[in-house]
């Protein structure tokens, strides 16, 4: 199953669904960390668990692709595994999750 993604043409931006199955998590609470938050901690919104499933929506811009990763407790990394590609980073090993949001016209 893809990313829930909605184009919003009047805002000419995507509401985009972001979400974590609970039995992938080995904790209390889930942040969503990326490039449109600044990768920042104290800046990232806690995913809210609905029926066994940890959620949050973002709007973000058409036309770029944004990296992520979810934070389980603050302290461990998880992949989000329907992400629509992944690249490598700066640590050995480790890749992010990509979203790929397609400008329109």
């Amino acid at each position: 199953m893809p990313l829930n993604k909605q184009f919003l043409p009047k805002i000419q931006k995507y509401k985009v669904a972001f979400e974590l199955p609970e039995e992938q998590v080995e904790g209390k609470s889930v942040k969503l960390l990326g490039d449109f938050n600044n990768w920042d901690v104290e800046e990232a919104r806690e995913l809210t668990l609905i029926s066994g499933v940890y959620k949050i929506y973002y709007e973000l811009d058409a036309g770029i692709n944004y990296e992520y990763r979810f934070l389980v407790d603050d302290k461990n990394w998880i992949n989000d595994q329907i992400a629509d590609d992944y690249v490598s980073t700066q640590f050995p090993g480790v890749k992010n999750g990509v979203v790929r949001l397609e400008k329109k016209s």
